[in-house]
Parts: C-alpha cells; sequence; structure tokens
C-alpha cells in the first residue's frame, strides 16, 4: 500500500504540472479544443512546444522519484518498531556487536502512506481546481448532459441552398496563424500603442473588412466552429489545393482537407520531396513563412494555367505560440520577440498580396485573409485594457462588391459567418444568405450573433442531438430547417 500511495503522489504531481503548463503556455483554450488534439495524432507537431510541456512536468517528477527513493532506502535499511501510538524505536545496526536504540516520539511511520495519499488528494484537488477556472471544465461536463436544439433550429443546408455561375471565379484563401485584430493600435481600433500589423491594418481599411465597431475589428471566435467549403467547390469543378509549411498530419488536417473537398496537399513533407528545401531542413514547425509564400507563388503560376478554376488555400505558422519564429527577414526593432514576429509576418504577407494583384489571373480571383483564431501566447497581451474585446482579423480584397452596397461596421459575427461570405465573393447565389449555421455578411440578412447575442454560445456548447446523428454518424447532409 506504501506504494500505492508513492505511484498516486506521482500521478498527481505530473497532472497538476500538466495543467499548469497549459494555462502558463496559453490563452482561451477551452476543454473541447484540449480534447480535439487529444484524439488527433501529434505527427508534425512542434518538438520544442512537446519537449516544453515534458521538460515542466518530468522534471519534479524526476525530484520528487529522488525523495521516494531516500526514504525507500531509509526505511529498509532501519527496523522499525511502534511500542505504543506516538513513539517510535530506531534500531541501527551497523555491525554485528554494534546495536543502538534511539526513541523518537512522532506518528507511526506507517503514516507515510497516508501522508502520500493525502497530499495527492490535495495536489489533485488543486489541479481541478485550476483547470476548471482556466478550462471550464465544470461547464463543458455540465453541458455534455444538456440537450439543445439551437443547431437543429438554424442550420440551412449548403449543397441545396447554393447556386454558382457559369463563369467561375479563383480563390486564395489564407489562413493567418494566430492573427487577432488587438496586434493593431489604438488609433486604429486594437489594443496597442503600436500598429504591429501596419500593412494588414492598410489592406483591410483599402478593402473590404467587417468590424464589430467602427474602426479596425472583426469576428468572435465560435464555439466548436468548422465548415465543409471545399466539398461545395469539389462539387463545382474547382482544384482545391492546401499550402502549410508544417505536415499536414498534424491537427488530422491532412485526413479532413483530403476528404473534404479531395484538396492536394502541399506540406512540409512535400516541399522536401520536390527538393524546394533540403532534405535535413527543419525549423519551429517546419519551414518559415517566407519560403510558404515562394511556394504559393510557384504553385499559383502552375494553377491558372489549369481549365478549372482554383482554390488555393494557405496557413501561415510563424506567429504559433509560444513567441512565434523570428526568420532571417525579420527586424529587431521591439524588445519582445513575438512582436517582431507579427510585424515582420505582416509586411510578408503584404508583399505577396502585391504580387498577386500583378498577375494575369488576379482580376477573376478573389483574395480572402482571415485569422485562424485568437492568439494563444500565453502573456503577450496580458497588459491590454481588460474591457477590450479580441477579434479576429479579416480583409476581402477584389470581392466584387463595394462599401455603399454593404454593411462592414459594428457588426456582430463570429467563424460561422466566413463561410458564406467566401462564397458570396465568387458570385455564388445564396438562398436568404444563410449556409450552415452563418449569414452572408456581404448582404443586410442578420447573423445568428446580431439575433440570438451570446446566448449562441451558450447553446453551442450543449449536446445536439442532431449535429451527432447528421455530422459526426451521418454523411452531413441534411434537410434545412430554416427557409
Amino acid at each position: 500500500m506504501l506504494v500505492a500511495g508513492y505511484v498516486a503522489l506521482i500521478l498527481a504531481v505530473g497532472l497538476y504540472r500538466l495543467v499548469e503548463w497549459a494555462r502558463l503556455s496559453f490563452s482561451d483554450l477551452t476543454l473541447d479544443q484540449i480534447i480535439f488534439h487529444v484524439k488527433v495524432p501529434l505527427d508534425g507537431a512542434d518538438t520544442t512546444m512537446v519537449g516544453s510541456a515534458l521538460k515542466y512536468v518530468l522534471t519534479p517528477i524526476g525530484y520528487l522519484l529522488i525523495i521516494i527513493l531516500i526514504v525507500h532506502t531509509v526505511h529498509s535499511r532501519i527496523l522499525i518498531r511502534s511500542t505504543y501510538r506516538y513513539n517510535l524505536i530506531f534500531s541501527f545496526k551497523l555491525t554485528e556487536k554494534y546495536k543502538k536504540e534511539v526513541t523518537i516520539r512522532i506518528l507511526p511511520f506507517r503514516l507515510i502512506k497516508t501522508v502520500a495519499l493525502f497530499s495527492a488528494l490535495v495536489i489533485l484537488l488543486s489541479s481541478f481546481i485550476t483547470a476548471d477556472k482556466n478550462f471550464n471544465v465544470l461547464s463543458y461536463v455540465k453541458n455534455q448532459y444538456e440537450d439543445s436544439l439551437f443547431i437543429e433550429e438554424n442550420y440551412v443546408e449548403p449543397s441545396t441552398n447554393t447556386t454558382f455561375p457559369k463563369e467561375k471565379r479563383n480563390l486564395i484563401y489564407i489562413y493567418l496563424e494566430s492573427l487577432e485584430n488587438t496586434f493593431s493600435s489604438k488609433s486604429n481600433g486594437g489594443a496597442l500603442e503600436t500598429d504591429l500589423i501596419e500593412e494588414l491594418s492598410a489592406l483591410a481599411q483599402e478593402n473590404i473588412s467587417f468590424s464589430n465597431s467602427d474602426k479596425l475589428g472583426g469576428f468572435e471566435q465560435a464555439v466548436g466552429a468548422g465548415w465543409t467549403m471545399g466539398d461545395l467547390l469539389e462539387k463545382e469543378g474547382y482544384s482545391n489545393n492546401l499550402l502549410i509549411g508544417s505536415d499536414a498530419v498534424f491537427g488530422g488536417r491532412k485526413n479532413f482537407f483530403e476528404q473534404h473537398g479531395n484538396y492536394t496537399i502541399y506540406d512540409y513533407n512535400y516541399a522536401k520531396d520536390k527538393k524546394l528545401i533540403p532534405e535535413d531542413y527543419f525549423v519551429f514547425w517546419g519551414y518559415e513563412d517566407h519560403k510558404l509564400f515562394d511556394i504559393a507563388k510557384i504553385k499559383l503560376s502552375e494553377l491558372h494555367q489549369q481549365e478549372e478554376p482554383f482554390n488555393l488555400t494557405m496557413l501561415t505558422v510563424d506567429t504559433h505560440a509560444e513567441d512565434g519564429y523570428l526568420c532571417d527577414l525579420c527586424s529587431h526593432t521591439y524588445d519582445d520577440q513575438y512582436a517582431n514576429v507579427i510585424s515582420c509576418s505582416s509586411k510578408q504577407i503584404a508583399e505577396f498580396i502585391e504580387w498577386v494583384q500583378k498577375q494575369v489571373f488576379y482580376e477573376n480571383t478573389s483574395i480572402v485573409i482571415v485569422g485562424d483564431h485568437l492568439t494563444m501566447d500565453s502573456d503577450f497581451l496580458d497588459d491590454i485594457d481588460p474591457d477590450y474585446q479580441r477579434t479576429i482579423y479579416n480583409a476581402f480584397i477584389n470581392s466584387g462588391f463595394e462599401d455603399k452596397d454593404i454593411t462592414k461596421k459594428n457588426r456582430q459575427f463570429n467563424t460561422y459567418d466566413i463561410f458564406p461570405t467566401v462564397l458570396a465573393t465568387l458570385n455564388v447565389e445564396i438562398k436568404n444568405n444563410r449556409l450552415g449555421l452563418g449569414t452572408n455578411l456581404f448582404s443586410q440578412e442578420e447573423t445568428l450573433l446580431e439575433k440570438y447575442g451570446h446566448d449562441m454560445n451558450l447553446e453551442l456548447a450543449k449536446n445536439s442531438k442532431y449535429y451527432q446523428e447528421n455530422f459526426i454518424y451521418g454523411n452531413g447532409i441534411v434537410e434545412s430547417s430554416v427557409e
């Protein structure tokens, strides 16, 4: 039983350190996101992040094992006899002739087991309190036992409510890792004194960018958001392509994009196979963004030669937490590395967009730039105004819409609304301007977030039998509940 106490204590310390590592390393992480990443393979993940977690968890466990080993060694070499409740008699046997007994008034030594188990219980309780405070564990568990009809009552099936034009437009869809409007200056609508994304701010102001305020702003990160636009585009004859600088296996992205739109994958492994990077080249998550944009130029030059319209979806990585990757092109303008990486990323994206705008295919190509989620860097935004609403960046370039025809300021919208809005830039007719749980922002239709407020997120966090039956275990094609 003493061994059981030791094991319980080791496991408790390991769990506590893991929770602390997650708390310190990431912000705004929810339990459903954690569970998702536990389920998907870790292949392709940044080894420095994995190494950081292992070091943080295993180092104190190593110290604890040394202490346990010392205690166990002492215990095994000293004969302990309890005379009555508070006495311990230690019999030291140094040689066959020399023995010495020392009586110490203390709790019986057997209570080490009890102390170990009690300590484990206290640490486990502390771990749970920390996890719940940061990751809403209790709310997640509670929501699993509450059913919601929200999805069933508001979902609109995309495949039966869209009509593509005869002359189809190309699409360049750029996901910017962890890019939010918070990085802009206060005068522009951000939360910082200096605009770290000066070029991206300019792109948003010169083109179409939807905002939650009357300045630069964006959309909220929705609960469990996701869509499969690739299926629609494939059905309409598009060539779907995914370009990323990391291993596409990570996060289940390879399977997802291949199964939903038959995407051709151009990832880190592709770049090695085609000798676009050296065989042994690996930095951060794979290769840095300036190589991603160079490869994108090559692929776009090839894709526009095809007869079918193309969709090139890209994902940057340099601004990934923690602290990002500072490549050779980046300056050291700021004291903080992450600030330099963000600024550098903004410049590289603007240069790439400028290149695209000079190409012959640009006239018939829509460009969409969005952040994939709020940054998970643990401390970069600690000093901003706590009342500032953090939102995700968006810009629609060559969309075909004019400011006078749309309402782009003081909108309340989230990730779901980006899906139909992207299709609208391709001149797709959308019945009632609603698809999935999203609303075409180029229309005057009210978004679900504007209609229901943040009760929408509360409902989406609950269990949905409709979602389980039609999307988890079904084929994802259902009759719409909304006309």
